[in-house]
C-alpha cells in the first residue's frame, strides 16, 4: 500500500510503500519505528578509522479515520529529517512519468557510449 508520511502539521514528507505486514502491524498497534540506513562515504580513505554509526530510527504513528464505511489510516512522524532516508516510492500517476524518463536517460547514455566506442 503506497502511503504518504506527513509530519504532525500535515506536511506531506515522502511517500512510502508500506508492507503487507506493518500495514497488518499498524492495523492492531498505533505505533512502528523504522531503522534507517545512513548514507554510506564512498570518499573515505583505506586508512581512515572506520566510524561506527548510532543507529537512527523513524518512529510512525497512525490516526486512523473512516471514510465511506471503510477504516483508513495517516501515518506521522517528527522526524522528518529521518524520514528523507527511507526508501521512498512515486505515487501511481507519476510512475509511467519517471519510467519513461529513465528510458529516455539510458537511451542516450547507450547511444553516446555506442557513438564514442566507434572513435
Amino acid at each position: 500500500m503506497k502511503t504518504v508520511l506527513y509530519t504532525p502539521d500535515m506536511e506531506p514528507i515522502t511517500v512510502l510503500d508500506v508492507t503487507p505486514q506493518i500495514q497488518a502491524y499498524l492495523e492492531t498497534n498505533e505505533r512502528v519505528a523504522l531503522a534507517v540506513m545512513e548514507p554510506i562515504n564512498w570518499l573515505a580513505l583505506a586508512d581512515d578509522p572506520v566510524e561506527v554509526a548510532t543507529p537512527r530510527y523513524v518512529h510512525i504513528w497512525r490516526e486512523r479515520f473512516v471514510r465511506y464505511g471503510k477504516s483508513m489510516f495517516f501515518l506521522f512522524t517528527n522526524n522528518d529529517e529521518n524520514a528523507l532516508l527511507l526508501q521512498t516510492t512515486f505515487l501511481p500517476g507519476q510512475t509511467s512519468a519517471v519510467r519513461a524518463k529513465e528510458q529516455s536517460a539510458f537511451a542516450r547514455g547507450f547511444l553516446t557510449a555506442w557513438a564514442r566506442l566507434g572513435e
